[in-house]
């Protein structure tokens, strides 16, 4: 019996490894732009070694250029490892992507078999198919994906007091992917707090275990001590000027989740709440708990809709916590189902109500079967409208061959670096992988670009209202060159067709603009 429950299991996780595989593979290129930056980032790794990374040369106006760093150092190795596989970098980078998507299920299946969880195999499959965006975000090639194995991995460490393994837990996960280990520190602290059948000093040398691990993984890195300074910016200062208020063009994972997280995890946020509502009922059972005597006095359930509720609230806030609140949510949602569902007789429940409700249960189970249908359809198409893998790689080609090598090309959108990079390692960019890295280098040299790409107006400052809408009297060609040549270095300028305003601008001043390329995507002026 026990190999065939083990074989089911097997069978199981081999068939969400499949599902993971064929949306990975049923497009070409990548879902996300930033994960080609991570694919070339490696290959010059993996080719040139350290040496040549360790400063990140390709953009010149970033935080990075003071404080050289790789957060995902740990990432970039391991996908070096993963070109073995393939001669073609993006399938290798495809095959790590499927490898560490299906590791997030297996791990959060082992905690289900840990916590002796009714049913494992239903709540697993919420998670695979309860969410559109969890799963579509699954896809996307980069080191995040890591982040939430760490996390799962140290709630379960923390669950059971294994000192050695919450350290090296820690320790890698500083390693592969930095940015995110505060979330780690976070979800620890919270389980050894409520942990109250383990005496205060044992909860302390835990907890104090994991940060020691996470220390000792940052400071063994080549890039220590820039490596905090980084962390810094990416895990505060991004969040911190977009809830602020301040719009400096972050991408859509960082700006509130609006409906989109109602409308493409609205099961697993269904059975979430229901889980909520059920646990402070009194006239529910899950009160009653029953808890297995190897956990003695103490369930997860407090810490977990702690730290269910932490990531939910930060989600709404940024879209990106999504990663990580829906398997905590699920999680959750499994152990406060546990002693009700322990003491359910489905065969009887059946016999004595299906007839009587027998509607009500046909319609939940199409209800549910829909929410189904509509997740695996909405995680197909986000991923069938990513960019074409063509698309600025003509462009790219003719800066190749066209400017000298090192010289900066002035390019109006800082998500263009990661492809223009990819096939284009000769020329130098402005910013990239997020604005906030130029803001925070030069706030004036920031709204001086934004300006210009957005509005062909050669500012220093945020815009006034009455100034966008009328951005005309505000142009000035030769200002706009002079400061493109002056302060950026640069003489060639790279402009989206989708930038009407800039392309109309340059179009409009051929004197001092010259285009030197167009295709269906793009337009190249040099300036005379």
């Amino acid at each position: 019996m026990g190999k065939k429950i083990n074989f089911k299991y097997i069978a199981f996780l081999s068939l969400i490894a499949l599902g993971l595989a064929l949306l990975q593979f049923s497009f070409s290129g990548v879902a996300d732009p930033d994960s080609y930056y991570h694919i070339k980032f490696s290959e010059i790794l993996s080719s040139q070694g350290w040496n040549a990374v360790s400063k990140l040369p390709w953009v010149e106006f970033s935080v990075w250029k003071n404080f050289p760093a790789d957060l995902s150092l740990g990432y970039h190795y391991l996908l070096t490892a993963f070109f073995n596989f393939s001669s073609d970098p993006i399938i290798a980078a495809k095959i790590l992507g499927v490898f560490v998507s299906s590791a997030v299920f297996a791990v959060f299946f082992i905690i289900l078999l840990r916590l002796k969880i009714w049913q494992p195999l239903f709540w697993l499959f919420l998670l695979f198919l309860g969410s559109s965006a969890f799963l579509y975000r699954l896809i996307i090639i980069r080191p995040v994906i890591f982040s939430i194995i760490f996390l799962l991995l140290g709630f379960l460490f923390a669950f059971e007091k294994r000192r050695w393994a919450l350290c090296l837990t820690a320790f890698f996960h500083s390693l592969i992917h930095a940015s995110t280990v505060p979330f780690l520190i976070f979800v620890v602290a919270m389980v050894l707090f409520f942990k109250k059948d383990t005496p205060p000093k044992k909860r302390l040398f835990l907890f104090f275990s994991c940060v020691g691990g996470a220390f000792l993984g940052l400071i063994l890195r080549p890039d220590f001590p820039f490596i905090f300074y980084q962390l810094v910016f990416q895990d505060w200062h991004v969040l911190f000027y977009q809830w602020q208020g301040l719009d400096l063009g972050q991408g859509k994972e960082i700006h509130s989740s609006g409906l989109d997280l109602y409308s493409s995890s609205f099961l697993v946020l269904l059975i979430f709440l229901s889980a909520i509502f059920a646990s402070v009922n009194k006239k529910w059972i899950f009160f009653k708990l029953k808890l297995n005597k190897n956990y003695a006095d103490f369930s997860p359930r407090i810490p977990l809709l702690i730290i269910s509720l932490i990531f939910l609230l930060f989600s709404v806030l940024s879209f990106r916590f999504i990663d990580y609140w829906t398997p905590f949510a699920v999680l959750f949602a499994a152990l406060a189902a546990k002693p009700f569902i322990e003491q359910f007789d489905i065969k009887v429940f059946l016999r004595n109500n299906f007839n009587k409700h027998r509607k009500i249960a046909v319609f939940a189970s199409l209800f549910i079967i829909l929410l189904i249908a509509k997740n695996i359809i909405g995680a197909y198409s986000s991923v069938k409208v990513t960019e074409s893998l063509e698309k600025f790689q003509g462009a790219s080609i003719w800066l190749k061959e066209n400017t000298p090598e090192n010289s900066v090309i002035f390019h109006t959108d800082w998500d263009d670096f990661p492809k223009l990079f990819y096939y284009n390692d000769h020329n130098r960019y402005l910013v990239g992988l997020d604005p906030t890295f130029m803001y925070e280098y030069d706030k004036n040299l920031y709204w001086l670009w934004r300006n210009i790409s957005d509005y062909g107006i050669a500012f220093d400052r945020p815009l006034l209202q009455k100034e966008k809408e009328d951005y005309k009297k505000f142009q000035d060609p030769k200002v706009a060159s002079q400061f493109i040549n002056d302060k950026f270095n640069a003489n060639v300028i790279f402009v989206p067709k989708e930038r009407a305003t800039l392309n109309e601008f340059l179009s409009n001043n051929p004197s001092i603009f010259q285009e030197v390329y167009n295709d269906q995507w793009v337009r190249i002026f040099r300036i005379l």
